[in-house]
């Protein structure tokens, strides 16, 4: 069973670093790809952290089983959702100023 995990977190790792390397790096204008990339790449890698946390729930062991699969792939969208939202909202601009225009008045507080 842990083998078996073990070469799925290994594929996962895989997919994420071949979208960057073919879907970003190759490209003509590098840059701009990975401008559109950041809330995709954000709001995968807080989907993948909330199932693993909602999986790994110390104080109720049972959660998964309990709650269903509706309740649960509503967290998930949920925080899909949210967090795409979110970039787009927060990320994308303050990425823009701060890389594309050099605003120096750009805090990161």
């Amino acid at each position: 069973m842990g083998h078996c995990v073990s070469n799925c977190w290994v594929l996962l790792g895989r997919c994420v670093f071949s979208t960057i390397k073919f879907g970003i790096l190759n490209r003509k204008d590098p840059f701009k790809w990975a401008m559109r990339m950041i809330p995709f790449y954000y709001t995968f890698m807080a989907t993948v952290l909330t199932l693993f946390m909602i999986a790994k729930i110390p104080s109720a062991d049972g959660f998964l089983e309990e709650s269903g699969v509706g309740r649960t792939l509503g967290i998930v969208c949920g925080v899909f959702f949210g967090i795409l939202g979110f970039s787009y909202l927060f990320f994308i601009p303050y990425f823009h100023r701060k890389l594309v225009f050099e605003d120096i008045r750009i805090g990161s507080w």
